[in-house]
């Protein structure tokens, strides 16, 4: 899939009504691309949701079916109804799990009796938690290597780090 991309709606209208298993509306659009090259498109969007005017810009993909040219939306998340997420949304999660995971190995660790002392548990969280990121990504070169502390991709992520 292409990466999305900024359309301006020339034209968009209903086509059809009560579409599919949820009672979609499905609009057909003319779409201008920054070149300005046009394109006729359809999508489904829910009937409460307005009909894109002229002048008004789509930020999604057009992508070829066997019924026409489709046009998707891009999700604010990054992702696209597969289950994917943006780059720095699923750095963010790495980031977490790997906290997550050191603090489990250094709590085990002092458990055991294995690390006695704040700097020595603080000291062996950080090492982990950048040998777990780069295990996360596969990079071997990295491991090891200490790393500054990332900050949080933004403010509205329900991942706190």
């Amino acid at each position: 899939m292409s990466e999305p991309r900024m359309f301006k709606v020339v034209k968009a209208e209903v086509s059809k009504t009560e579409v599919g298993k949820y009672k979609n509306n499905e609009i057909t659009a003319t779409l201008e691309n920054g070149d300005g090259k046009q394109a006729e498109v359809t999508f489904l969007q829910k009937p409460e949701t307005p009909v894109p005017a002229a002048g008004d810009e789509l930020n999604g993909t057009v992508e070829q079916s066997q019924y026409g040219l489709k046009f998707r939306k891009a999700s604010p998340y990054g992702s696209n109804g597969n289950g994917g997420y943006s780059k720095d949304r699923e750095e963010s999660i790495d980031r977490a799990v790997a906290i997550k995971s050191a603090t489990q190995l250094v709590s085990a660790r002092i458990m055991a009796g294995e690390l006695k002392g704040q700097e020595a548990a603080h000291a062996a969280l950080e090492a982990m938690t950048v040998d777990i990121i780069s295990l996360v990504k596969g990079d071997k070169a990295a491991e090891g290597k200490a790393e500054e502390p990332k900050k949080p991709v933004d403010s509205d992520s329900d991942i706190p780090f």
